[in-house]
């Protein structure tokens, strides 16, 4: 046990013991913290390292993580009270209530608030990472009375941390043991924790030159399999846009021989129909010249001349007169 005393101190520069001995209500905050830190040393499967009471920038001030878990499923961001009483709250309120029997009532600022300010900050650096929400209640004379999402944060006692954590190891993982041990090492200047302690394992695994050499290599692999998977949707998309340009291709060539045989087929009717005009037109011209030979040919007969003038005068009658 006390191998774990000195870790925490390591970590957080807190005497742990010391503080039982104050216990104020920021030994009882430290009390809280040092339970959940103990509860994921000892029961944490996999590759991980914790850092405490982290001072992340953000909005031109900090704001304080209190135990961040770098796990190779993902971050773990928990936000720890050491509160007893029941307490009444909502996901959306500003503040919760922490009731009493037998005294007044206090309020305190919504801890599933506070730690998405947290895990807003930690998305500044870490973006790509997912990144999970634990609201613990370390004391065990707290009853909780809570209206939350359960499937996007965590919010449970200490005793029942150990059989959610169990859980980790059934999501995929994302990061190896030299990616863990560069971000403990690149967040380790925000903390408090000893300078001497910041290459010390929090995981229990010792980290040796092999180990960073699988590593590199592991990275050197993803790479690789990043570049070929890149390489091969590269090679898909371009086969997709030269078959698609002959889709196209043939589909304006089919486009264009509909066109010119539609053209064509109204220029051939239009001359048909021009044709057929011409041909009833001479049709009538022929019945016509057909009738004028007919009469030409005897049926009447014309005479140079219809009046024929004699040297006869001829006088009006007397009885005209």
């Amino acid at each position: 046990m006390s191998d774990i005393y000195n870790i925490y101190q390591n970590l957080t520069g807190v005497d742990i013991k010391k503080q039982q001995k104050i216990w104020d209500e920021r030994g009882k905050g430290y009390w809280g913290e040092f339970l959940v830190f103990q509860q994921l040393y000892q029961n944490l499967n996999g590759t991980c390292k914790i850092l405490m009471n982290l001072q992340l920038p953000i909005k031109n001030k900090t704001t304080e993580i209190d135990l961040l878990l770098i796990h190779e499923t993902g971050l773990y961001v928990f936000e720890i009270k050491h509160y007893k009483g029941t307490i009444y709250g909502k996901q959306q309120d500003y503040s919760w209530t922490q009731y009493f029997r037998t005294t007044p009532n206090a309020h305190f600022h919504n801890p599933i608030l506070q730690n998405k300010y947290h895990i807003d900050a930690l998305r500044v650096l870490y973006s790509n990472l997912p990144i999970y929400s634990f609201i613990v209640f370390t004391n065990p004379e707290v009853d909780l009375r809570l209206n939350y999402d359960r499937n996007q944060i965590s919010v449970c006692k200490l005793r029942e941390l150990q059989n959610i954590i169990s859980f980790f190891d059934s999501r995929e993982k994302i990061l190896s043991i030299y990616e863990i041990d560069k971000i403990f090492n690149d967040l380790s200047s925000l903390s408090p924790m000893s300078r001497e302690y910041i290459k010390t394992d929090i995981d229990k695994t010792e980290i040796t030159i092999a180990d960073y050499i699988n590593a590199l290599f592991e990275e050197y692999q993803k790479d690789k399999l990043s570049l070929d998977q890149g390489f091969q949707e590269n090679k898909q998309l371009i086969n997709k846009k030269y078959k698609k340009l002959i889709f196209s291709s043939f589909v304006i060539g089919v486009f264009c021989l509909l066109l010119a045989f539609f053209v064509c087929w109204g220029y051939k009717k239009e001359a048909d129909h021009l044709v057929q005009r011409s041909q009833q037109e001479l049709n009538i011209f022929k019945q016509k010249f057909e009738e004028v030979e007919t009469y030409n040919n005897g049926d009447i007969i014309l005479t140079e001349n219809f009046i024929t003038v004699s040297d006869i005068k001829i006088y009006a009658s007397n009885d005209l007169q």
